[in-house]
């Protein structure tokens, strides 16, 4: 297939794809460092977005659940029969903070934590994660539509109440399992509760329940306090399979291996293989090579990646990297995966391979 009866097949790069570039390409014109942004950060502006709207809270039990928390995210894809199984009762203290373990659930790859902070002894409290400083306005982190104009700072309404900021972190580690990337999602559901969301992706996907501990960092300002609670994170099976496709992509340095799916309850998982092969590169070229899921209209599947590792062999550089598609029932018949490479000349190359899906 000649340069245009490809181009003719695959069309012009998604519009994301130009957007990105432009953004690039201004950085190195300006001099300045070019970094990826996490696609989980742009999540985390819209789940916050979403819950400010006017999504309902889990009125019925008071208190979140992973089943709230993929509706108010992505309406009703859920399956009807959902549950988590969670069922333990985890109350952790640190300092004047208690957190408690509202449901957890392992899909996949990704492990899913909910939980909610309050003050243990009741007295108003304002609580700050790392992603968030006492001096952001309070109303961004409302879902309740009624709150989101107060702008007033975290420590502005504090002061007014005579109440304390916390400084909380929350993190996991998991026996015998390595983590990749983590996402934490975050929202107040009250000036005295907060709730927290922790999104784990997994370098594998968990085939049993998965043990882990959690830990729970407080600052209160004059002192740190940390404490810990062992915690089963619940997993449902996933169906898994491995397309092997082998095949170079026009006009690039780069041959895919094989794209993975895991069919999970809540998401769908995509983990592509693929390697930059040395003797099709030129001199001139930069490896910083980006890949897109898009279906056969371009459009990108919901949520984007979650990670990508590399590592160095004499033939090139190999590389995994991992999507997720949320939610699981999205039907895809056919996968394009379409590359992009930057340039010295800052003269963009890009390839597409489409993947058939369909067993």
């Amino acid at each position: 297939m000649n340069k245009n009866e490809w181009q003719a097949v695959f069309g012009a790069p998604s519009a994301s794809f130009e957007k990105r570039i432009d953004e690039t390409f201004s950085r190195i014109r300006e001099g300045k460092k070019v970094k990826k942004i996490s696609v989980r950060v742009v999540i985390l502006a819209a789940v916050i977005l979403l819950l400010m709207t006017g999504v309902v809270y889990a009125a019925v039990t008071g208190q979140w659940d992973i089943r709230d928390y993929f509706k108010n995210m992505h309406g009703t894809h859920i399956p009807e029969d959902f549950t988590s199984d969670y069922d333990q009762t985890i109350t952790l203290t640190a300092g004047n903070v208690e957190l408690t373990v509202c449901d957890a659930f392992v899909d996949g790859p990704v492990v899913y934590l909910l939980t909610e902070a309050r003050t243990k002894d009741g007295t108003p409290g304002y609580f700050v994660t790392a992603d968030m400083d006492e001096h952001d306005e309070i109303g961004q982190f409302y879902h309740d539509q009624s709150k989101q104009n107060d702008k007033r700072t975290i420590l502005q309404a504090a002061q007014e109440r005579a109440a304390n900021v916390y400084s909380i972190s929350v993190s996991t580690r998991f026996d015998g399992l390595e983590s990749g990337s983590t996402s934490c999602d975050f929202w107040y559901e009250g000036e005295d509760q907060f709730v927290v969301m922790m999104e784990e992706c997994l370098n594998e996907a968990a085939q049993m329940p998965v043990q882990g501990t959690i830990r729970l960092s407080v600052d209160e300002g004059d002192k740190t306090t940390e404490n810990t609670a062992d915690v089963t994170f619940p997993i449902v099976s996933v169906k898994q399979r491995t397309i092997s496709i082998n095949q170079s992509i026009e006009g690039l340095p780069v041959i895919v291996d094989s794209l993975t799916i895991e069919y999970g309850r809540m998401s769908n998982f995509y983990t592509l293989d693929w390697h930059y092969d040395r003797s099709l590169s030129a001199d001139n070229e930069k490896r910083d090579i980006w890949f897109e899921l898009l279906d056969e209209e371009k459009n990108g599947l919901p949520h984007g990646a979650l990670s990508e590792a590399g590592l160095t062999s004499q033939d090139g550089i190999h590389y995994t990297q991992k999507y997720m598609s949320t939610p699981s029932d999205l039907k895809i018949d056919r996968v394009l995966l379409q590359a992009y490479l930057p340039m010295e000349d800052n003269k963009p190359r890009f390839g597409s391979v489409l993947v058939n899906l369909a067993e």
